[in-house]
């Protein structure tokens, strides 16, 4: 049976801080496998969506702001529309234009 106390913990730098993914429990067979995956999807949101990455879809909008369509991933258009919703919604409390380049 499982300790209450026992975890297998990852942490990697992506997004601009420090990701952690924590399995609760004694590690299993393929928690290392699963938790690489996850891993692997925060990575691609974060080629997709970091303005610290000159070729990401965030950064491509930043330099080209008014210059025309520029094509975006639909993960990103996703987010985006999320981020301008909430920015509805709280009557522009949340900004996500909040430190652009």
């Amino acid at each position: 049976m499982p300790s209450a106390s026992s975890s297998t913990r990852r942490s990697r730098p992506l997004l601009g801080t420090f990701v952690e993914i924590v399995v609760p429990g004694d590690p299993g067979p393929g928690v290392e496998a699963a938790i690489d995956q996850a891993f692997g999807e925060v990575a691609s949101i974060h080629a997709l969506m970091s303005f610290h990455e000159r070729a990401s879809d965030v950064s491509r909008l930043n330099r080209g702001a008014g210059d025309g369509f520029i094509e975006i991933s639909p993960a990103t258009a996703e987010v985006l529309a999320a981020a301008l919703e909430l920015n509805r919604v709280s009557g522009g409390a949340f900004d996500v234009t909040i430190a652009p380049h």
